[in-house]
């Protein structure tokens, strides 16, 4: 078990913890491939999984001493951290405790620490032999972890070139798609729309505003009535021209990039899905369903909800190339909602849970879940939509016809 283990961990901080093995122009042992490095907040960290039972208590003090100089010579004005892994098949003698002890007695200078770690793979312990470095960088609950997770096909290294093109993969933008042109093709319905219904409610010596139910706009009164399709008409609709240019903008700058990442056919999807979620909030819990709604925002929020599923599946790509922005510009909308009276806020987080959701079931690569499921999924999504309908369709509460 003791290479495997050795091996997975190995594997797991390349991949998960974001190290990358210490080169060497020399022939280096086996033992010595499994040297990882990271550089991370100013701190440079160096780990070594090393088989324990290969050295005798004399061999281990000699080590660590001379990886404590080693350390030092690197850089000493640098904030270093060098954390050795021992493996070992039984508990470590007491002898090797102390070979340890002495090895790691080193006078102490500001910025370089090194630290041991004992692993028993008998009765799967982990014992940290140095208290001289507080940042270990969380690696005695990474080791404690691996027991769990040990491959036992590990028993040879894994290709150290298929390792690192794997967590580059991890980090890259994986894009389905070049050109977004749903997304143009909705700003261009959206327009077209607007300028359409525009030129004919002046045809019709009325104000627009006044003609929106006539148009297509969500009304409780309506739907409860028989109108259902309203919940998706009202998606392509807008109260005035500002309310259509911050949608265009919106939609443009997150759908852009969410139908690059999810590909035509799921963007497609998450969108519709998002836009009725949306407005099945609205319909259930507006506080004055008597007051028409329309807007693409709660889509719009969707995509954002999608972008956030994306987080899910893909955290390290999500992280390098959205961050905290997406979360910044959902925080910036609910403050926005809150402050101005009149935005249906409702619809946005009914619209953001509903693009997570779609995002969820439909996934972002084909590989995650098989069709199958892929599918069952997508229509549970639908069967809380129509649930949640139903709800509001049956609550005295919902029913207050439009004004």
């Amino acid at each position: 078990m003791k290479q495997p283990y050795l091996n997975t961990v190995y594997t797991n901080l390349i991949l998960r913890r974001d190290y990358e093995p210490v080169q060497s122009v020399e022939p280096v042992m086996t033992r010595d491939l499994l040297f990882l490095q990271k550089y991370h907040h100013d701190t440079y960290f160096l780990v070594q999984l090393i088989d324990g039972d290969l050295l005798d208590p004399v061999t281990m003090e000699t080590k660590l001493k001379a990886d404590y100089q080693s350390l030092i010579n690197v850089n000493p004005n640098q904030l270093m951290h060098m954390i050795e892994i021992m493996v070992f098949d039984g508990a470590p003698s007491p002898e090797m405790l102390a070979a340890m002890d002495r090895g790691l007695a080193n006078a102490e200078f500001a910025k370089c620490f090194l630290s041991c770690f004992t692993v028993d793979l008998s009765s799967r312990a982990v014992m940290r032999q140095s208290k001289a470095s507080i940042n270990t960088d969380g690696l005695e609950k990474l080791l404690k972890g691996q027991f769990k997770e040990v491959n036992p096909e590990y028993n040879e290294l894994p290709d150290i070139n298929s390792l690192l093109a794997l967590k580059r993969q991890e980090y890259t933008l994986d894009l389905k798609v070049t050109k977004p042109a749903l997304t143009y093709a909705l700003i261009g319905i959206n327009i077209a729309v607007f300028v359409f219904f525009s030129f004919y409610s002046m045809m019709q010596g009325r104000q627009y505003e006044s003609m929106l139910v006539d148009f297509g706009a969500k009304d409780n009164g309506l739907i409860i009535a028989g109108q259902y399709w309203r919940l998706i008409s009202a998606i392509f609709l807008h109260a005035n021209w500002l309310h259509l240019l911050v949608n265009c903008y919106s939609l443009y700058v997150v759908g852009n990039i969410v139908e690059r990442i999810f590909g035509h056919i799921k963007y497609a999807a998450i969108y519709f899905i998002a836009g009725l979620y949306g407005n099945i909030a609205s319909f259930i819990f507006t506080a004055n369903p008597a007051i028409p709604s329309v807007g693409a925002s709660g889509a719009i929020f969707g995509l954002l909800g999608a972008l956030i599923y994306y987080g899910v599946e893909r955290p390290k790509s999500f992280k390098k190339y959205f961050g905290y922005n997406v979360w910044l510009t959902i925080l910036i909308n609910i403050v926005i909602n809150i402050s101005i009276p009149g935005i249906d806020s409702l619809a946005h987080l009914g619209g953001l849970c509903g693009g997570f959701l779609a995002a969820y079931a439909i996934k972002v690569n084909h590989e995650k879940v098989k069709n199958r499921e892929r599918l069952a999924m997508f229509v549970l999504v639908l069967l809380i939509a129509a649930c949640a309908f139903y709800y509001g369709l049956m609550n005295p509460n919902v029913a207050n016809p439009s004004i």
